[in-house]
C-alpha cells in the first residue's frame, strides 16, 4: 500500500524521525516537504499516527506489504522473507525486493523467474513505481510542451 504525503503537509520532520526503514526524506523546496519511498516503506504506518497535520495518508496506487497486491500474503508464501524496505537487500539486477523461505539464501523472484523461464510471484511495487514515474514524466512533458 505504501503512504504519500500530501500538499498540507506543514514540513515538522516527525515522520521522517519515526520511519524506522527510511523510506521518509525531505525534499528541499518542494511541496509537500518530504516524501516517502514506496520502495523502503513496509507499511508501518509509523509516519501516519505522528503527523500533527495529518498529511501523511494511503497512495491507493501501492499494494500493502503482506496484504493487498502482495503475493506474500497467500498461504503459499506463508513462511517466506521479503527484503521490502531494506535498500541493502535489493536486488542488485533490478531493485527489487529479495525473497528466500527459512534459511535458503536471498534471491529475487522476478530475476529468478525471468532467467529460468518459469513464471513466479513478485513484488508489484517495483513495477507501481515505475508506471507513476512514467504517468509522471509525460504530465511534466507536457505541461512543459504547453507552456
Amino acid at each position: 500500500m505504501s503512504y504519500r504525503v500530501e500538499q498540507w503537509c506543514a514540513g515538522c520532520g516527525i515522520c521522517e524521525h519515526v520511519c524506522p526503514n527510511r523510506a521518509v526524506t525531505i525534499q528541499p523546496g518542494a511541496q509537500p516537504a518530504y516524501t516517502i519511498d514506496p520502495l523502503r516503506c513496509d507499511d508501518c504506518a509509523r509516519c501516519v499516527v505522528v503527523c500533527p497535520v495529518e498529511a501523511v495518508g494511503i497512495d491507493p496506487g501501492m499494494a500493502r506489504c503482506r496484504g493487498r497486491g502482495c503475493p506474500l500474503s497467500s498461504r503459499r508464501y506463508a513462511a517466506t522473507q521479503c527484503t521490502q524496505a531494506d535498500a541493502a537487500g535489493a536486488c542488485p539486477r533490478c531493485g527489487g525486493p529479495q525473497w528466500r523461505s527459512g534459511i535458503a539464501p536471498w534471491s529475487c523472484p522476478r530475476c529468478t523467474g525471468a532467467s529460468s523461464g518459469a513464471s513466479l510471484a513478485t513484488c508489484p511495487k517495483p513495477g507501481q513505481v515505475r508506471r507513476q514515474a512514467a504517468v509522471a514524466g509525460l504530465a511534466a512533458a507536457a505541461t512543459t510542451a504547453m507552456g
